[in-house]
């Protein structure tokens, strides 16, 4: 319950970092944090584990050989899933990024059904079904209602998703960037 707590609130604080940051560039600010805490993780824990392993707390051991790749392939989609959480919050919000994550308990019953061939019990589909039904009634609200995580300059989500389009190729700046030119300064033709 805690660590449902402690990332809920993570998610609000990013979507709120955004919103009074005003960035122009979204998804640049993402790849930042997800760097940020790639970097800060071993420094923060690289002094507590040989603590932890040394007193017995927390053993330490290198995977098997077998399962090297696999320990590899799984940091790398740990990565992936946290840029695409926070270009979700940025391109959305909060809630609905949230809300979409719980598509992960469909989406592990498709897998389990296409890689493992195991179908599950006719309880766990329902339930299934209805995290999907639930979202989809939740993006059809959001959609109907036209809320998004407007910052103060009234931008729709509709315009942070063209920004952070045009944020990511250098013909187009953002629509709402400031103009390099100001009034009292020369037009240069």
């Amino acid at each position: 319950l805690i660590s449902m707590f402690m990332y809920a609130s993570y998610e609000v604080f990013y979507g709120y970092l955004l919103q009074t940051d005003q960035d122009k560039h979204p998804a640049m600010t993402s790849l930042k944090l997800v760097g940020y805490l790639g970097v800060s993780t071993p420094v923060l824990f690289g002094l507590a584990l040989p603590i932890w392993h040394f007193t017995g707390w927390e053993t330490l051991a290198l995977p098997p050989p077998d399962r090297v790749m696999l320990f590899f392939l799984s940091i790398i989609l740990d990565a992936v899933f946290n840029i695409f959480l926070l270009l979700a919050i940025a391109l959305s919000n909060p809630t609905l990024a949230s809300v979409g994550q719980s598509l992960a308990l469909p989406g592990s019953m498709v897998a389990d059904l296409i890689i493992h061939h195991f179908l599950m019990p006719y309880p766990a589909l329902i339930g299934a079904g209805c995290v999907f039904l639930g979202f989809c009634g939740f993006v059809f609200e959001e959609l109907r209602s036209g809320n998004s995580h407007s910052g103060t300059d009234g931008a729709t989500t509709e315009e942070d998703r063209r920004a952070l389009l045009a944020s990511m190729s250098e013909e187009s700046p953002p629509p709402y960037a400031e103009s390099s030119l100001s009034d009292d300064s020369p037009n240069v033709a």
